[in-house]
């Protein structure tokens, strides 16, 4: 050729080469810059993975996520539900396939769930196979992961038995056309939570590495589930064991055995103290104290290594409201690791009240039965001391019926034989006092009777005390019995 022919030419490849690597440098800028915007994308969702709360917005934000990187025709989420694993959430399918394939389940004939030798229940189709967590990776059709992937449901169909899948296919997704079909399970510490599912019409839509890119947020997604549900956990825990401490009839509140600060008080308490969260125990349990309460039982709750001793019982009639409690305490570690004293405090008021209401009574009962015992003391001595009178006045009578009328010592004798006369009614009134002798019921002189207790009234009183009478004369005359007035 001529010589201008091949610098022309040469001219042309030059340029055609320039071009080629300015479309390789374009397209590796595009391929990067996409790269950029799917690792920022990723950030973003994470970010709202960790802030999420509510979690049908949670779900919603991952469809969107990865129907935005992946381009896929129809997604879809499946989340437990009892036994089985129903769409949470769904995208692109028809509402025909979503109402067919939404649960796993198999049922029997009369409605009940089938189940495998160990218990579970038997769930269909490729799904049980990720959800259960049965596969074999060197299959082509099964990733490390767990995931299920296939470019071709035809070829998958027609190269492999049910035997080969390890799973009853209900082959749904191949009837609807989807070639491409990728099931990744929601799984972390052993436990699947549910699955992500793509469905593709188009074949080779899910290569290698963008398997693997959705299997780490998979893990991701996997993770904050177990952690939502972890919290929910310890939320309903919390608020069981709340409502179990706010309905006992008993003050249940915790302290720091330090600095006296009140870290918990149950609904007993916040009646019967007010808000007592962060104050000083001693300042709203007591009153009138300026400083840690001198019958705190801090120190014998723990020994000097530090450890717990046990339960340590005591009762105290508490200073604000004046109620006796029961009072349990101990050290127990608290979620800080610091030891803490708990005390329950049983109201024990009406039982304080019905000992001592026993201990007057038996007192009173210890009184009557003295009294009942002197009684009868007094009984025996009464009638003893009648019988000796009996034969003092017997043997007076019989001398005063020996001597003559003018005997010289007779007027002694008699006085003598009165005296004993009026001691024996003395007696005999104290015999009657006591229920030992029924009396004599007589017309009598009210005022007579009157003047014969005044001597032993007046032996009675105390020295300085005048006795003044005026009584009627005559009396009124009354039909009763003489002694018992007396």
């Amino acid at each position: 050729k001529k010589p201008f022919e091949t610098q022309e030419m040469l001219t042309s490849v030059k340029n055609s080469l320039n071009r080629a690597t300015l479309e390789n440098k374009n397209k590796a800028a595009e391929s990067q810059s996409a790269q950029s915007q799917k690792v920022e994308s990723t950030f973003r969702f994470l970010e709202r993975l960790n802030a999420e709360t509510v979690l049908r917005k949670l779900m919603h934000s991952l469809l969107h996520f990865m129907q935005e990187i992946t381009g896929c025709e129809a997604l879809g989420i499946r989340l437990r539900k009892g036994d089985d694993f129903p769409y949470y959430e769904v995208s692109g399918f028809s509402d025909d396939f979503v109402a067919s394939e939404t649960h796993l389940c198999v049922e029997d004939l009369s409605g009940q769930l089938e189940r495998d030798d160990i218990g579970n229940p038997v769930l269909e189709c490729m799904c049980e196979n990720v959800i259960r967590g049965r596969f074999d990776s060197s299959k082509p059709f099964f990733t490390e992961f767990g995931s299920f992937v296939t470019n071709s449901t035809t070829r998958l169909l027609a190269g492999t038995s049910e035997q080969d899948r390890q799973a009853r296919t209900r082959n749904r997704c191949n009837g609807e056309g989807y070639e491409s079909v990728l099931l990744i399970p929601l799984r972390t510490g052993g436990k699947t939570f549910g699955l992500l599912q793509f469905n593709d019409r188009q074949k080779g839509r899910f290569p290698q590495k963008i398997v693997e890119h959705l299997e780490r947020i998979a893990g991701n997604v996997a993770l904050a589930l177990a952690q939502r549900e972890s919290k929910k956990a310890l939320k309903e825990s919390h608020e069981r064991l709340k409502t179990i401490l706010d309905n006992m009839d008993a003050h249940i509140y915790i302290t720091d055995m330090e600095t006296h600060e009140v870290l918990f008080s149950n609904l007993y308490g916040r009646k019967a103290y007010g808000d007592s969260m962060g104050q000083k125990c001693w300042k709203v349990f007591q009153k009138d104290q300026d400083g840690p309460c001198a019958f705190c039982p801090n120190e014998k709750l723990l020994d000097k290594a530090g450890k717990p001793t046990g339960v340590h019982a005591w009762e105290f009639q508490n200073t604000v409201n004046g109620k006796w409690f029961d009072c349990r305490d101990v050290a127990i570690p608290w979620i800080d690791g610091r030891m803490v004293r708990m005390e329950i405090a049983t109201d024990i008021t009406e039982r304080k009240q019905t000992e001592d209401e026993r201990e007057k009574l038996q007192d009173q009962l210890s009184q009557a039965q003295k009294a009942e015992s002197l009684g009868r003391m007094a009984g025996a001595i009464a009638h003893h001391f009648n019988n000796q009178l009996s034969v003092v006045m017997g043997n007076l009578e019989l001398v005063l019926n020996d001597l003559p009328d003018d005997a010289e010592n007779r007027e002694n004798l008699f006085q003598s034989f009165e005296a004993g006369r009026k001691a024996a009614e003395v007696s005999q009134q104290m015999l009657r006092y006591l229920g030992h002798i029924s009396g004599r019921q007589t017309t009598i002189n009210l005022s007579d009777v009157c003047h014969q207790s005044l001597a032993l009234l007046q032996s009675s009183l105390p020295n300085g005390v005048t006795l003044n009478v005026d009584f009627p004369d005559p009396g009124p005359f009354i039909h009763a019995d003489a002694g018992q007035i007396q």
